[in-house]
């Protein structure tokens, strides 16, 4: 299951040579431009393809998360975290956590929360065009 093609070993061979001679199609696919900033105040940025997530690492418990949208509040959750993915990244991790599975060409970002302490926090599917 998964967006990203597969290719068998004993094929390896003959695929490379086809992309090689032009025999390809190529996709765009929506990338997470991510910033962590980190307690002490230092920042790390990244990109990534399938999925961010913000758990509650090592520590026991669960995490109180605010979600806001363009600087807009969305809701309030308290949970093991959120999974914050792109339609690449729906069939992985988000899957799992009980997300939707969304065609690579839609241009959304999904929301989705893990082991959410309430009934009303749900996966939720925003354009890619927010922060």
């Amino acid at each position: 299951l998964g967006f990203l093609t597969d290719i068998a070993l004993s094929e390896m061979e003959s695929a490379l040579s086809a992309m090689l001679s032009g025999a390809y199609v190529e996709e765009t696919r929506t990338l997470l431009d991510v910033t962590l900033t980190r307690g002490t105040g230092s920042e790390e940025r990244t990109l990534a393809l399938n999925d961010v997530v913000v758990n509650r690492g090592a520590l026991g418990g669960m995490i109180d998360c605010a979600v806001t949208i363009d600087g807009r509040f969305v809701y309030a959750m308290r949970g093991d975290g959120v999974i914050v993915a792109t339609p690449t990244g729906s069939t992985a991790y988000a899957l799992s956590a009980q997300g939707p599975i969304v065609d690579p060409l839609v241009p959304a970002i999904l929301l989705v929360p893990v082991a959410p302490h309430a009934l009303t926090n749900r996966p939720i599917a925003v354009p890619d065009s927010v922060v």
